[in-house]
């Protein structure tokens, strides 16, 4: 067999080389011209015995005509001159790479691919986009997705424009696309709110708003919601988990059966409790709120007013402010509780608040079994063990209201994946979904200084974009939400940590960043963020962006790498994990909690977890600190007044101890040991000075040992302006003294105590904000003054108690004094 592989120059010849014609050599070449409109052979080179000549046309035309011809594309002045002296040929499609290598592929019979004017075979094809993308630094995944893309576009041109031009990245979008998970609701008979057993008084408040109930509501009711089921609802965002609660809570309510409703967040209860009172009360129920802080009276803060709940019908709480009530021994306020509803219950998974939470469930299963305990969460892996571990019917529906697309895309630098996501939040913006809603945009990014960076170049753009983290007032922060929700602003900037608190209807989610902190983002939590995209009253579809920097590198691990392995990623199982710390916070609470503890019954629950210590370890040790006492005639656990003092107050026992053995000490120093504030940032001037100093990255954070190495140093102090160097010596003057030690902690305890003493002297969190800004040009937001000094206050109130116990009363009074003063 011969093959003729013609370009306009000249046509290469190749012969089979073994039996199977699989394998070619290259034998030579030729030419033809028309000439006087005939056909002219040229230069007829072949290679004989490893020895190239020439040949004339009549042995050329004898060696043509003893075998086989393949021609390998249409080309006329070669078919021309084949037909011309008789030779018969076939037209075969065969890829050039191949015959390059010596191999024959007949793409005839196999998917080609377009590559520059040539037709390629699938594994030159591959090889091509293969080269070309380690080339520009892409790693294996990436690779593999351009693979991907080739299969669908039958293209490397297209991929090779789309890896070698990042600007055009989101205008095809075929190209970023990682997947696309379709919306799948199942069709469920439709029943109207008139068909739920509940009061007519309920059925009339409710009908305005919502014309059938959704899926997962109607699999509620028929898993014996309205009959004192105990049930774990699992089901996408915004499917109609809180219709679920509401339903079986206001019920109970109104038969003066207690509705409590926990919420992690405080800004998430004060959210439910406007909803609840807004729409309830005026049916005569007493709707209160248990937060157990923000008693704060502050400019642009939110104070909450908590009322008694001892004639409450509904109450909406934090974990927390609910297990203060438990932990205080006062359990019987709560006799009549009718239903517990726990939002996002997935927080068990909360390396902080995760045992808490769990200790928390499982007391209000042995205060009240009579009860009817409730969980919602959009994203458990093993529900099934989770709702036998709970006592709980599973209730779980997965299907998606809205379809999603998910987006992929590496860019080279900072600057190129801002253009990017300033085009997409642009583009987003200006599209109007079916139900006349402009989409809008969260973006999840690694810290504050970031969100305020982002939302300041796309406000550059003319994009409407909001900074939102939890640094600001909650003034600031209502009137971005507000904004956000009568669509005035297209984009909402905010940090992964306040992914749990951001409930902005967005129809499209960006990842800036994939770190929370210091570690990665879990898969959780990054579904849990994704499940913001797209929400059923607002759009027909969510889109996700998922960005990394090429060869960006963070713990030993590339962006690029936690990118491909957060989208190929499931939600994982929710295992909750005592430390010893914990062990010994919820064995205290529970005997706090119980008055008199069985002590079978608490071994046997303890000895089934996953715990670090032994249970009677954890005895001993309370026992020797006087937190609880051992009845031996009736083998049962007494908490002690310093123990309930302890468990009431939230603390770690080496908190406890620390107080305890200092109780007579000032307590603004006490409470600074046991916590300072430690969101103190560098203004940008700061920054750029101390970058030439740093061969890695600088932190924001003023306390970072890194910075308080370089604002100690004499050389580098002298490299700042002098205005700068006038601002540090001062800040070092003031907060430091004469201390020598680089890494101490005086700096972030003595700036915390000027906070409390500042807030005594009636200066509001935004008041003392801005003089650190105008005195030393750090940055501290009033946000978090404010949180700093509603922790300060939980910290007085738990010394206040512990100083009761000893009878130290000089220390109790000084406690409240302060207290009185911070709070306003």
């Amino acid at each position: 067999m011969i093959i003729i592989s013609p370009t306009k120059k000249k046509a290469k010849i190749y012969v089979s080389s073994n039996k199977s014609k699989s394998m070619v050599s290259s034998i030579g070449s030729f030419s033809v011209k028309i000439q006087k409109n005939s056909i002219r052979l040229n230069n007829v080179n072949v290679r004989k015995s490893n020895k190239k000549r020439q040949i004339n046309k009549e042995e050329f035309v004898d060696f043509l005509k003893n075998d086989d011809v393949w021609i390998t594309n249409n080309f006329e002045v070669y078919e021309r001159y084949l037909t011309e002296n008789d030779i018969e040929y076939s037209i075969k499609m065969i890829c050039p790479e191949c015959l390059k290598k010596h191999a024959i592929t007949n793409l005839s019979k196999k998917p080609s691919y377009e590559y520059h004017g040539k037709i390629l075979c699938y594994d030159c094809a591959k090889e091509e986009v293969e080269q070309l993308a380690y080339y520009e630094g892409y790693q294996e995944d990436s690779v593999d997705h351009f693979i991907k893309i080739l299969k669908n576009r039958k293209s490397v041109s297209d991929v090779y424009s789309f890896i070698t031009n990042n600007s055009n990245m989101v205008k095809n979008k075929k190209f970023t696309l990682y997947d696309r998970i379709e919306s799948n609701e199942s069709q469920f008979a439709e029943i109207s709110i008139d068909e739920v057993d509940i009061p007519e008084v309920v059925k009339g408040i409710l009908k305005p708003r919502i014309d059938h109930l959704l899926p997962v509501q109607i699999l509620a009711l028929n898993s014996g919601l309205l009959y004192n089921e105990n049930m774990l609802v699992v089901s996408q965002t915004a499917s109609g988990k809180t219709l679920i609660a509401e339903l079986t809570g206001i019920k109970k309510a109104l038969q003066r059966r207690k509705f409590v409703y926990l919420s992690p967040l405080v800004a998430l209860a004060n959210q439910k409790y406007r909803y609840f009172e807004e729409l309830y009360s005026p049916l005569g129920l007493n709707v209160v709120i248990k937060v157990g802080s923000n008693k704060i009276n502050a400019e642009d803060e939110l104070k909450i007013i908590e009322k008694p709940i001892d004639n409450a019908d509904v109450i909406v709480a934090t974990y927390e402010g609910l297990d203060s009530i438990l932990r205080s021994g006062r359990s019987d306020l709560l006799n009549d509780l009718g239903v517990v509803v726990i939002d996002e219950i997935h927080m068990l998974e909360n390396r902080d608040r995760g045992s808490r939470l769990h200790g928390l469930i499982n007391r209000l299963m042995l205060l009240y079994p009579q009860s009817q305990l409730i969980g919602l969460s959009a994203t458990i892996h093993n529900p099934k063990e989770l709702a036998k571990k709970f006592n709980m019917k599973l209730v779980e529906y997965d299907k998606r209201p809205v379809t999603l697309e998910r987006h992929i895309v590496g860019v080279e630098n900072n600057e190129k994946k801002l253009e990017l996501i300033s085009k997409l939040c642009k583009d987003e913006f200006e599209n109007t979904s079916p139900l006349g809603y402009r989409g809008q945009t969260i973006i999840f990014t690694d810290s504050r200084r970031k969100t305020s960076q982002i939302a300041y170049q796309l406000e550059k753009n003319d994009i409407s974009a909001a900074s939102y983290h939890a640094g600001l007032s909650y003034a600031n922060k209502v009137d971005i939400e507000v904004k956000y929700a009568n669509q005035e602003i297209s984009t909402v900037v905010t940090t992964a940590a306040l992914a749990a608190g951001v409930d902005f209807p967005a129809s499209q989610v960006i990842f800036d960043s994939l770190h929370m902190g210091k570690d990665w983002l879990s898969s959780n939590e990054f579904h849990q963020m994704m499940g913001r995209a797209g929400r059923p009253s607002y759009q027909d579809i969510g889109k996700i962006y998922v960005f990394f920097e090429l060869g960006k590198y963070y713990q030993y691990t590339s962006e690029e790498k936690v990118a491909y392995s957060l989208l190929k990623s499931t939600v994982t199982d929710i295992k909750v994990k005592y430390n010893m710390d914990d062990v010994y916070e919820q064995v205290l609470a529970d005997i706090s909690s119980m008055g008199n503890a069985d002590c079978e019954f608490l071994e046997n629950k303890y000895n089934n977890m996953n715990m670090e210590m032994f249970f009677n370890d954890a005895i001993d040790e309370l026992m020797e600190l006087n937190m609880i006492e051992h009845d031996k005639q009736n083998d049962k656990y007494y908490v002690t007044s310093y123990g309930r003092a302890v468990s009431q107050s939230f603390l770690r026992i080496y908190e406890a101890e620390l107080i305890r053995t200092n109780i007579t000490s000032d307590p603004i120093d006490l409470v600074t040991q046991l916590e300072y504030l430690s969101n103190v940032y560098l203004s940008n001037r700061y920054l750029k000075s101390l970058k030439n100093f740093s061969w890695h990255y600088v932190s924001t954070r003023l306390f970072s040992d890194s910075n308080k190495e370089l604002i100690n140093n004499p050389y580098v102090l002298d490299c700042f302006s002098q205005k700068d160097q006038k601002f540090i010596i001062k800040l070092l003057h003031d907060f430091k003294g004469n201390c020598d030690d680089v890494y101490c902690d005086c700096l972030e305890m003595n700036i915390s105590k000027h906070i409390i003493n500042r807030r005594m002297d009636s200066l509001s969190p935004s008041e003392i904000s801005s003089e650190f800004k105008k005195e030393y040009d750090i940055n501290i937001y009033s946000g978090d003054i404010f949180n700093y000094l509603d922790q300060v206050i939980r910290y007085l109130e738990a010394i206040e108690r512990i100083s009761k116990v000893f009878d130290i009363i000089s220390v109790s009074d000084e406690c409240k004094k302060i207290i009185r003063l911070i709070e306003g």
